[in-house]
């Protein structure tokens, strides 16, 4: 039984919905947060994280830092002069525009499983804010995907 071939206008059409849907799901300025994540105030910074995360006392040096934690990993974050960012500076895997600043987020997992993943955000007045996350779930690369495009400055 031979199928019939279908018209060209319905293959665009379908082409078409299948084009948009995939951008609608992995651009960068879809609805980043799923419901139930609570917004953090983290100086003149706010991001919102996934409901089990508990914040851990902390205390800086220099700078302001924040950390919160859960079973499945640790997001962390440091506010400081960009001088003394923590992190090793490497190429980013990705460079996207959050609340209207150039973001780079960089990913590692080391030989034991752990993922660590950073997004730097520039501030005005030579500052650097960095998000950090470290966990062995491969799953929390999504979600903190979710938190760095949560991110919103007091303007």
């Amino acid at each position: 039984m031979r199928m019939p071939n279908p018209s060209p206008l319905r293959l665009l059409v379908a082409a078409l919905f299948f084009v948009v849907g995939v951008y609608l799901m992995t651009r960068p300025g879809a609805p980043a947060v799923p419901g139930g994540w609570n917004r953090v105030q983290a100086g003149p910074v706010s991001f919102a994280l996934p409901p089990d995360f508990r914040q851990n006392p902390l205390h800086a040096i220099a700078g302001e830092v924040g950390q919160w934690s859960s079973r499945r990993g640790i997001i962390g974050y440091n506010l400081s002069p960009a001088a003394l960012s923590p992190a090793v500076r490497r190429s980013p895997d990705r460079e996207e525009v959050i609340d209207g600043r150039k973001v780079r987020i960089m990913t590692q997992q080391d030989p034991g499983g752990l993922v660590e993943m950073e997004a730097r955000f520039p501030i005005p007045g030579a500052r650097e804010m960095n998000l950090l996350l470290w966990g062995p779930e491969a799953g929390l690369e999504r979600e903190f995907l979710s938190v760095v495009r949560s991110v919103s400055f007091e303007h």
